[in-house]
């Protein structure tokens, strides 16, 4: 998901083998709705393949100004192939959720491009690595259910991050004690 915000969604979906990014907004208002949204994208025209994006084309930033009618939806694909771009720096954080009891596992890439990150837990003394999860969605993150491990009980956390060219990088491990 891109952008959520007063009867305005916009999603985005990468063509992984064709290397293109489409972007989806669509808009539940009776008003038009002009919305700026972030993309993998940079400095391209986007070509309207449903209704119409006069002029819409992404900056250097990858930000696309778009207006779309009301009750309406448009669909548009990247005039330009996603950069290939390498994830150097992983920030890997576990806090707790603010809603649940559960412990929230995110990670922060250097990269605008898409990602799919799977968090892996390892139980204190054990070799093997569990996978809790994959996200393919910034903000990255799954959650952990405190109550599966024992009081004092160390786990170990990893994030391994596969970028849209197949590269992969992995975050440090930290620790943590769940309950």
């Amino acid at each position: 998901m891109r952008v959520a915000q007063q009867g305005v969604l916009a999603v985005s979906r990468i063509d992984r083998d064709a290397r293109r990014e489409y972007l989806a907004v669509f808009n539940a208002g009776e008003a038009p709705a002009r919305v700026t949204v972030q993309t993998a994208t940079p400095s391209t025209p986007w070509d309207a393949l449903l209704g119409s994006a006069p002029g819409a084309t992404s900056g250097a930033d990858g930000r696309v100004l778009v207006t779309v009618p009301p009750l309406t939806a448009i669909l548009l694909r990247a005039g330009a192939d996603l950069p290939k771009r390498s994830v150097t720096k992983v920030t890997l954080k576990i806090r707790p959720d603010e809603i649940s009891s559960l412990l929230r596992v995110s990670a922060t890439a250097s990269t605008l491009d898409p990602l799919a990150v799977t968090f892996a837990v390892r139980r204190g003394g054990q070799k093997e690595w569990r996978r809790l999860g994959v996200d393919d969605s910034a903000p990255y993150s799954v959650y952990i259910d405190p109550r599966k491990y024992r009081k004092g009980e160390r786990i170990s956390v990893v994030a391994v991050i596969r970028a849209s060219d197949g590269s992969i990088t992995t975050s440090s491990v930290i620790s943590a004690t769940p309950r």
